[in-house]
């Protein structure tokens, strides 16, 4: 076991931590709508 919080956002699978995580998407208002950018 680890108390690493780079490990535990790891294993956790949390978006938020130690490690930045960026996934690019389209906006929820282009998702909605059908727009297209």
């Amino acid at each position: 076991q680890s108390d690493s919080p780079l490990v535990q956002q790891f294993l956790q699978g949390q978006a938020d931590g130690p490690v930045p995580f960026h996934y690019p998407a389209p906006t929820l208002q282009a998702q909605l709508l059908g727009e297209d950018k």
